[in-house]
């Protein structure tokens, strides 16, 4: 997998349905472990809560989803069938209900669960991660000033460069354009560059 959607900032929201109201929440997970601690812990939270229901995805093999007491396939399936249609990954999604005394149906709890996790979905910040390749270069000053801004236009993601005796610098290359782009970097500095490749992660675009 190249790259992938997720959760860079949580978020909740609030609705009701034929007085029902239904808390959405979202958040990135990083295994099923973390997210039944997060289970946990809003289970405690909302006690009061008559449903807790969820999605979880991790990747395209590990998911999860519950309708914690809600018919079958009408709470838990849609929410995970939302994050999927995102295509996002390493997210989780709660919906918890206060039942109001009004049945809605199977077809009325589908929307019900389908809202609760668009609106978590809309009101969360998303962020690309993409697989990345870490190289750690080393050069003189005098090619400074043509990397800076090779690299800035090649869209690198970078951190700050070390000034010693040589420049040492970071950077993390999309794992496709690395071939390339060493390549290149040997071409600007005339082969006067040394390349230490590092780990390979994902990194945000």
């Amino acid at each position: 997998m190249q790259s992938y959607i997720t959760v860079k900032t949580p978020a909740i929201q609030t609705y009701t349905i034929q007085k029902s109201r239904f808390i959405s929440m979202i958040r990135p997970i990083q295994s099923l472990i973390e997210a039944n601690e997060w289970l946990r812990t809003v289970k405690k939270e909302y006690y009061r809560a008559t449903h807790h229901c969820y999605g979880f995805v991790i990747d395209s093999k590990i998911l999860k989803s519950s309708d914690d007491g809600e018919p079958s396939g009408t709470a838990g399936q849609p929410i995970l069938e939302q994050i999927q249609a995102m295509n996002c990954f390493f997210t989780g999604i709660i919906v918890i209900r206060y039942y109001g005394g009004v049945k809605l149906g199977t077809g009325g709890l589908v929307r019900a669960y389908t809202e609760g996790a668009k609106l978590a979905l809309d009101a969360a910040t998303m962020v690309t991660m993409d697989h990345s390749q870490q190289l750690t270069l080393y050069f003189d000053y005098v090619y400074f000033g043509r990397l800076e801004y090779e690299l800035r236009q090649h869209a690198v993601i970078n951190e700050e460069p070390i000034y010693l005796d040589k420049v040492i610098w970071n950077i993390w290359v999309s794992v496709p354009t690395v071939s390339n782009l060493v390549a290149q970097l040997q071409n600007w500095t005339n082969g006067q560059i040394e390349i230490k490749y590092g780990e390979r992660t994902y990194q945000p675009l």
